[in-house]
């Protein structure tokens, strides 16, 4: 059985964006070959698209709101309400960053190395670093 294979493609820092948050929410269940290739992706897509990372994080804290604890006390964490003048121009100025296009190496893993609890909604969400070994995709 194979563990993976790297794979050079092309993406959006929208995309990898994306892609990094799938592999990020499955990191504390994910182990063994999954596990690996999961933690892989997060490397090479945190690498590639850091600036943008770096960009969307400096324009929620311009644009944003700090949001306070029980006891009034700022979290450290920003959030933009959807619909307003700070959301639309948040997303103007994000925009001019997430289309831009990286190469990035991707740990391509089978069907087959999945554990058997990921849900549809898993498998859809990473389909980015799936493939079929049986077809040799």
């Amino acid at each position: 059985m194979t563990v993976g294979k790297s794979v050079t493609e092309t993406h959006k820092n929208y995309e990898m964006s994306a892609m990094l948050e799938s592999a990020e929410s499955r990191a504390e269940m994910a182990r063994g070959k999954f596990g690996y290739a999961i933690a892989r992706n997060i490397r090479r897509l945190k690498d590639a698209c850091l600036e943008f990372l770096q960009a969307r994080s400096d324009l929620i804290s311009k644009y944003g709101v700090a949001e306070v604890d029980e006891n009034g006390k700022q979290t450290g964490e920003y959030s933009i309400k959807i619909g307003t003048d700070e959301c639309a121009e948040f997303l103007e100025r994000l925009s001019e960053y997430g289309d831009i296009e990286h190469s990035v190496e991707i740990c391509k893993v089978p069907y087959e190395i999945l554990p058997d609890d990921l849900t549809a909604k898993d498998l859809l969400e990473l389909e980015w670093m799936l493939y079929d070994d049986e077809q040799g995709e």
